[in-house]
């Protein structure tokens, strides 16, 4: 699955390699290079922010978090700009 259809801007977390991320969004809801992405998950009480530095495939991107990554999990939601 890439993004998440179901909510508007939303995006699926793909893959995770420690701080670096894929995510994946529905067409035109891609972020911006540079722009960031929240993750809401629950191993924090605030939600992880992503920044997407590379591009990966049309709808796919490459994101880096600055926070503890450990225990997030591909399918977890990402929220867009």
């Amino acid at each position: 699955m890439t993004g998440d259809d179901t909510v508007p801007g939303a995006g699926t977390v793909l893959a995770v390699r420690g701080s670096v991320l894929d995510l994946g969004f529905a067409p035109g809801d891609l972020p911006a290079v540079n722009e960031a992405a929240e993750i809401a998950w629950d191993m924090t009480p605030e939600p992880l922010v992503a920044h997407r530095v590379r591009g990966v495939a049309p709808r796919d991107t490459g994101a880096c978090v600055a926070a503890e990554s450990l225990g997030l999990a591909a399918g977890t939601l990402a929220a867009g700009p």
